[in-house]
């Protein structure tokens, strides 16, 4: 195996600037952008380059107020006016074909508001939790991240301010307050850092000079009154780090330029396995975790649904179903399941308990032996099968037989026998006094309500079991009056 320090496709290079720049609105960070991407394509074009065309990626039409500094200086400019995340994907891709020089994104933060805006939306929900929304979120951010920096041409980010907040106490009156400690680039997976100079810019107006630019204004002098100032947060080449520019402009970054590598070569990004010997990547892991937990909340919410008593019934059906399906009364060991057979489980739990629903079988320990493992049996032979399928175990003739008599009759169900009953009493072709006869017997049998209509109870929607046993009786007696 070859040492990993000789190996020198893995040293790191960069031959191209990636800047990040936040601030407030009215900053000058789109218009100090457009001037860094022009001081480059000049720069490029006076190195003895062939620079293609300025591209930006504009999600506020900051666009069309900057394409006059491209145009007096007839330097091609392409600009594509989107806040779709998978555009900005696609734009840092395609760009590589059209032999973009420099690419600017402005702005950044309306990308990742989209991003996160559309994953709660799949998941069905208003507002995120940073607490636990955080990781998926990053791991679908990181790709932008990563074409960013590796991407071999020139790129810059800009991004709206926000601020990290902290709780300090004072220690003279003890009250806890909440306090402004760090500015940074508001998007997410904290991108800011990503770029390999940080600028924050700010609008600037000197107060002290107000009344004598009056004064000169006065005299008909143009004034500026106000300063675009780059404060240079971080430089990893320390040429500019710690440095506060007026109205910067790229004479201001060119210390750097000579320092730029001839090819670009970003870090080895090859995705690490959670395990050895385990062929999935951490963003898969979690991919493969929300699917499991997907699969087990529906397995619950249908045995809640079906069973939602407390009755000893009832319970034994919610643990027992799941055991017969898994092979296993442990729920961490189902938890432990792949997705897909996790998925294919939660399919069989529903159609059992449909099934079991409707034959109305009694929940006893006995009859779910009996009963829930044929339904299985069963299930599998209707479903198609392949050799993907996590439960299939080779190819079904058809529907199990009990100790060799035929294949499976499920009981008549409730609905089943209530339609069956009332054809029979509705043709009753006897005397209708001798059928209320009957009926009022039928009643005083089963102790049922006495001011109970022979009527109400043949247009039930929901039939009981009180109500089929009765019925049944009234069939009894009637056939019993046919017959003598």
């Amino acid at each position: 195996m070859t040492n990993l320090w000789d190996r020198t496709d893995l040293t790191p290079q960069t031959g191209f600037l990636k800047i990040t720049m936040y601030g407030n609105q009215g900053s000058g960070k789109t218009y100090t952008a457009a001037m860094i991407a022009t001081g480059i394509w000049q720069q490029m074009t006076k190195d003895g380059l062939s620079p293609g065309p300025v591209a930006m990626l504009d999600s506020e039409t900051g666009s069309s107020k900057i394409r006059r500094v491209f145009d007096t200086k007839q330097i091609p400019f392409l600009a594509i006016g989107t806040r779709s995340f998978p555009h900005l994907l696609q734009g840092f891709r395609d760009a590589l074909d059209k032999r973009v020089c420099c690419l600017i994104v402005d702005s950044v933060t309306h990308f990742s508001d989209d991003l996160r805006i559309t994953y709660l939306k799949d998941q069905g929900r208003k507002r995120w939790n940073p607490l636990y929304d955080s990781i998926p979120l990053n791991d679908l951010w990181g790709p932008f991240a990563e074409l960013f920096n590796d991407t071999p041409m020139h790129a810059i980010a800009c991004g709206r301010l926000a601020w990290d907040y902290d709780r300090e106490t004072d220690t003279e009156t003890g009250k806890t307050e909440t306090v402004k400690t760090d500015a940074r680039l508001r998007s997410l997976g904290r991108f800011g850092h990503e770029g390999d100079i940080l600028v924050e810019m700010q609008l600037v107006q000197d107060r002290a000079e107000i009344d004598s630019i009056k004064a000169r204004r006065r005299k008909g002098a143009h004034v500026i009154s106000v300063v675009h100032r780059a404060i240079i947060m971080k430089d990893r080449w320390s040429c500019l780090e710690g440095k506060a520019i007026d109205n910067p402009t790229f004479k201001d970054f060119l210390p750097i330029w000579p320092l730029l590598h001839q090819s670009h070569q970003g870090v080895d990004r090859s995705p690490s396995t959670l395990a050895e010997g385990d062929g999935i990547t951490a963003i898969e892991y979690q991919r493969r975790r929300r699917r499991s937990e997907i699969a087990i909340q529906e397995i619950d919410g249908c045995l809640a649904t079906y069973f939602p008593g407390r009755s000893t019934g009832e319970g034994l059906a919610k643990v027992s179903i799941p055991c017969f399906v898994f092979g296993t009364n442990s729920r961490t060991k189902v938890e432990t399941l792949p997705p897909d057979q996790l998925e294919a489980g939660a399919v069989l739990i529903r159609t059992v308990c449909g099934r079991l629903a409707e034959a109305a079988i009694d929940l006893t320990r006995e009859s779910l032996s009996d009963w829930v493992p044929k339904m299985i049996q069963d299930i599998k032979a209707e479903l198609v099968q392949d050799d993907t399928d996590p439960f299939y175990q080779g190819p079904v003739t058809g529907p199990p037989p009990v100790n060799g008599d035929g294949p499976v009759d499920l009981p008549e169900t409730l609905q089943q026998q209530y339609g069956r009953l009332v054809a029979e009493v509705a043709g009753y072709p006897g005397d209708p006094a001798e059928r209320d006869k009957v009926f009022m017997a039928a009643k005083l049998q089963h102790k049922s309500f006495p001011k109970l209509q022979l009527d109400d109870l043949l247009n039930r929607r929901k039939p009981s079991d009180l109500d089929i046993q009765l019925l049944d009786a009234l069939a009894r007696g009637l056939r019993q009056t046919v017959e003598a």
